[in-house]
């Protein structure tokens, strides 16, 4: 059988990929976004060849890097995301919500805020698994029997881990959420429409607000440990963690890099070398530190890793307020996935190549080896 190909260009950070099919059949085309996000397929007619890539027909729509979602205020003054017909209707197509973008520091960060000022000191009248796949080490049954009639203690963070204890007293299961590439945790109403992708539901006792565990890819997931955040079985659910990129110092951050021989980006990303930093953070921080991402970690000098840690503390500390990695015009976010992406410092135009797996975008003027 014969089989055609259709070339396309690059156009705002997505790279078209032809999946060849013989002649006469459907063909799709399959957008690799930079993060791996949930893929956008395409499709047109038979005799590939003779569509041009302008008709062809999008059938999921991906939201723009920092597009803010708009938001509801449910009966205890918590803001819900699906509350807003516009993020229904992107929650009906199926998109992920946000940015779209795996969750980082940030990202977590703004779900223990979530859980924090919407269920708080509130006690767990119900739980609704819609899908046990996203269980870990714990039978749907099991999981609804040891929260129910539990209370939401004040919840930590540890990189990218969310720990959820529970009371009364020290005793109770601590739930821990890890989010994986497309996971959120939402506040929202009972009146807000189930998503397909809601798999796990705590209803609290005030009735008037529940706490959705959304994920597409259901990559990671909930966990229940035995005692408090500390405790070992929540450290063995974690496995070996970093210092959290939030509040490491200096001094730790340079234990940390010491003897490593791999590069730069590669050790950042390594969550039991420093918890927390994602893809567009490390591609950030190294862009304002001027460093390239290539660079033996184990050989930066002083004033390299004062730079490196004066920008990851400012990076991750703007970051966390946003609950995101902002696509702000003086930063490298803002600029990495545009038609033309320019260095916002110099002008340089960006390169993108893939680093330790990941698509990595940095300033060949900036960051010299």
């Amino acid at each position: 059988m014969r089989h055609h190909g259709v070339r396309a260009r690059r156009h705002h950070g997505l790279v078209p990929v032809l999946e060849p099919h013989p002649v006469g059949r459907l063909a799709t085309v399959t957008h690799h976004l930079d993060d791996l996000r949930d893929p956008v397929v395409l499709s047109h007619g038979p005799a590939v060849h003779q569509q041009p890539v302008a008709l062809l027909r999008l059938h999921r729509l991906i939201p723009p890097l920092g597009r803010p979602v708009p938001m509801a205020v449910c009966a205890t003054g918590h803001k819900s995301r699906l509350g807003h017909p516009a993020a229904r209707a992107r929650a009906a197509a199926g998109e992920p919500p946000d940015n779209g973008r795996m969750p980082e520091l940030p990202d977590v960060e703004s779900f223990r805020r979530t859980l924090a000022s919407c269920a708080q000191d509130r006690r767990i009248e119900r739980v609704r698994v819609a899908d046990a796949g996203v269980l870990h080490g714990v039978s749907a049954r099991r999981f609804r029997d040891r929260l129910r009639g539990r209370t939401f203690a004040p919840p930590e963070r540890h990189g990218k881990w969310l720990l959820a204890p529970t009371g009364p007293g020290e005793d109770g299961p601590t739930l821990l959420l890890h989010f994986g590439m497309t996971g959120r945790l939402l506040c929202c109403t009972p009146d807000d429409p189930p998503h397909r992708h809601d798999r796990v539901t705590f209803t609290l006792d005030d009735g008037r607000c529940e706490l959705r565990y959304r994920d597409l890819r259901k990559l990671r997931g909930l966990w229940l440990a035995d005692g408090p955040p500390d405790s070992p079985s929540a450290t063995h659910v974690m496995g070996r963690q970093g210092p959290d990129a939030a509040s490491v110092d200096r001094a730790a951050l340079t234990e940390a890099l010491s003897g490593r021989r791999g590069g730069l980006k590669s050790a950042l990303m390594n969550q039991s070398v420093l918890a927390g930093l994602g893809n567009l953070l490390v591609d950030e921080i190294l862009w304002r530190a001027r460093l390239h991402p290539t660079r033996p970690a184990g050989r930066l000098g002083d004033d390299d890793l004062r730079h490196l840690h004066s920008a990851l503390r400012r990076a991750v500390r703007d970051s966390a307020k946003a609950g995101h990695v902002p696509a702000r015009p003086s930063w490298l976010t803002g600029h990495r996935d545009t038609p033309d992406p320019r260095c916002p410092r110099c002008h340089t135009a960006l390169r993108r190549t893939r680093v330790a797996g990941r698509t990595t975008v940095w300033c060949p003027q900036c960051q010299q080896y």
